[in-house]
């Protein structure tokens, strides 16, 4: 399957959860409204006056009762999911802390964290998305992790305690590459659409226990107390949510079962090293606390973790992952032994780092161990086309991780310091846009010295002297790396930042394909962390349609990728073809590259559907391959691009 197959799966999904969610919904009202007209006929039989005057009224549709009950129960879980809704706007951020976790810093020191801060940078490169702040669950002592976000732009991934101090590299790199594969197969953000579900049922309970509580104070002997009706109808209420809310739980559960064997299988693939993956599993099962968290919320996000997070309960009704056994037979059936072993206490699960481990993962190796990574080579894809393409998208191979793992140990200890922390990432990210002609490096620095702080300048010169070293095309693998540190800066240090950054890209007057993709990805990503309005790059220019956007995207890429007007032409008919036009729609515009009009193209289309945005995607493909040249300049570029609409593209060069 591709990653926009597996997106369309994950659609189809949230399509039958709203389904099944509302019929749950109406099976709640109908017996809501069951019990209340029961409880009608026997108040009006209770009193026989009453009842002889009206029984000939008493019929099972009363569509006033109905109308009433379907709006009071609707209002309640609604109010249930629009609350849950409103508290994990957040996205992945918002769900980490729902579970006491706290962000693990870029810069800290401790040799688990750098393991696991590494390994999620080098598959954030690899795989072609921007790297996710990774968050820890300090108290959890069971093996346990997840991804969680609404996309991309605000997925992180989650590790427990225990899963750092027990698991080796290779196997936390497969629970690391089994929590990416959820991010792209589009299963992160149906995950918060099922807690907000939940959570509209677990509210219509909670108000039928409030009313049923009223009982403890209310005399039954008394004939027509309202009280007491009250108490009756919060009984059933109470009951009614129950029951709604065990099938709730059920229809959870079965949801994510069915994904997490394609998201091991996924991870396999990714990292092809099955026993790192299966290692992992063999320990969860032999190990006392297992995958088990003790958080209050674990029941209600326990479709989001790794393995199994709470009790199964009703004979595995509500388990929300497959039996560790069988996880484990399908991806490496010889680690089957290992388990039992684990189970039997033949063997010690305590996770015994080797040295070369611990040094190559800290993030401070001696230069000695960096330099015994190969370095990144820089080699031109094989046909490149617009199917191969759409096929490594979300995808990773173990040449793309050797890649991402090469390019981070190639900046040298002393650059990943400085993009690690706060302060000084400022000025790795000032490094990359620095320019060297005299004047415009005058005015650059000028900016420093008037909104951030006076060290600052001498960081920047650090940093350039050290970038120096990184070869071009590793420029936005850099970037990215420094974006979570990046997160961490207060909301009026990120807002002088970014006037200086901004004030760099305009200091010679021009604004080129890398410093556009940079501005593009801190834009994207930062200005919404902040809450802050997304500001414009260019000047505001009037918002296209999805066609008119897809077209003038085309229409760009043509002019960049050649100055041969007829090269140019052959571009613009390659991608337009891919759109679905037999003809392209008239000429190719013969002006320069204009980032602005790409800009308000790529704005035009970050909402465009799951369909729009495939053929937008091939279509540009088309269009950089169709002059048989392919510039690492336009690879990076078409990756920015691909960034911008959510569907990575992993390095193709």
């Amino acid at each position: 399957m591709t990653f926009f197959e597996d997106q369309a799966r994950a659609r189809r999904n949230t399509t039958l959860l709203v389904f099944l969610y509302a019929l749950c919904v109406l099976c709640i009202v109908l017996a809501v409204y069951a019990g209340l007209l029961f409880m009608l006929q026997k108040s009006l039989s209770s009193s026989p006056q009453l009842y002889s005057s009206r029984a000939s009224s008493l019929v099972i549709w009363q569509p006033d009762l109905f109308w009433g009950t379907f709006g009071v129960v609707l209002a309640v879980i609604g109010i249930g999911t629009i609350f849950r809704v409103m508290q994990l706007l957040g996205g992945g951020p918002a769900v980490a802390r729902m579970l006491g976790g706290i962000e693990i810093p870029r810069n800290s020191s401790d040799p688990n964290h750098r393991r696991v801060l590494n390994v999620v940078e080098e598959m954030a490169i690899a795989s072609g998305m921007s790297v996710p702040p990774v968050f820890l669950l300090p108290d959890e002592e069971g093996i346990n992790a997840f991804a969680a976000g609404y996309s991309t732009k605000d997925a992180v991934i989650a590790v427990t305690s225990g899963c750092i101090n027990l698991v080796s590299r290779d196997e936390l790199q497969g629970i690391v590459a089994h929590e990416f594969s959820h991010i792209f197969n589009g299963d992160m953000r149906l995950n918060i659409k099922l807690v907000s579900v939940l959570s509209g049922i677990v509210l219509l309970s909670t108000v039928g226990y409030v009313m049923m509580r009223s009982m403890q104070r209310v005399s039954f002997r008394k004939k027509d107390n309202p009280a007491a009706l009250i108490a009756m109808v919060g009984v059933m209420v109470y009951a009614f949510g129950y029951i709604g809310l065990f099938f709730a739980r059920i229809i959870q559960s079965a949801v994510s079962r069915q994904r997490e064997f394609l998201a091991d299988a996924s991870a396999v693939q990714f990292t092809r090293n099955p026993s790192g993956l299966g290692a992992a599993l063999a320990k969860i099962g032999g190990y006392s606390e297992g995958s088990t968290l003790s958080s209050s919320r674990a029941q209600e996000l326990s479709h989001f973790f790794f393995a199994q997070g709470i009790a199964e309960g009703f004979f595995g009704l509500f388990a929300t992952h497959p039996p560790i056994r069988e996880r484990i037979k399908r991806i490496a059936p010889q680690l089957l032994v290992q388990l039992d072993r684990y189970e039997e206490g033949t063997d010690n699960i305590a996770r015994v780092a080797s040295a070369e481990e611990v040094g190559v993962v800290s993030g401070f190796a001696p230069r000695e161990v960096v330099l015994q990574r190969p370095s990144p080579q820089v080699a031109a894809p094989q046909e490149l086309s617009p199917q191969k393409v759409e096929q490594s998208m979300g995808r990773l191979n173990p040449g793309a991780i050797e890649y991402a793992q090469a390019a981070i140990h190639s900046f040298g200890p002393t650059l990943r310091r400085l993009a690690a922390d706060p302060s000084s990432a400022r000025a790795v990210v000032l490094a990359l846009l620095l320019q060297e002609s005299e004047p415009v490096r005058t005015n650059q620095l000028r900016a420093i010295k008037t909104n951030l702080e006076p060290w600052c300048e001498d960081e920047v010169r650090t940093a350039e002297k050290l970038i120096a070293a990184v070869p071009g095309e590793q420029g936005l693998a850099l970037a990215s790396l420094v974006l979570p540190a990046l997160r961490q800066l207060s909301a009026q240090n990120y807002v002088a930042f970014r006037r200086v950054m901004r004030a760099f890209v305009v200091a010679d007057g021009v604004c080129d394909l890398f410093e556009y993709a940079l501005l593009r990805m801190y834009t994207r990503k930062l200005d919404s962390h902040f809450a802050l309005r997304e500001e414009p790059i260019f000047a505001e220019l009037p918002a296209l349609g999805q066609t008119s956007a897809a077209l003038r995207l085309i229409e760009v890429l043509a002019q960049s990728g050649s100055a041969d007007e007829g090269a140019r032409q052959r571009a613009f008919a390659a991608g337009t073809r891919e759109l679905g036009y037999a003809s392209p729609p008239g000429p190719c515009s013969g002006e320069p590259l204009r980032l602005p009009l790409l800009d308000q193209a790529l704005r035009g289309l970050e909402r465009a559907s799951l369909d729009a945005r495939r053929r937008v995607l091939r279509a540009a493909v088309a269009a950089v391959v169709a002059d048989g040249e392919q510039r690492p300049s336009e690879m990076e570029l078409l990756r920015a691009i691909a960034e911008t609409l959510d569907c990575p593209i992993p390095p193709l060069f």
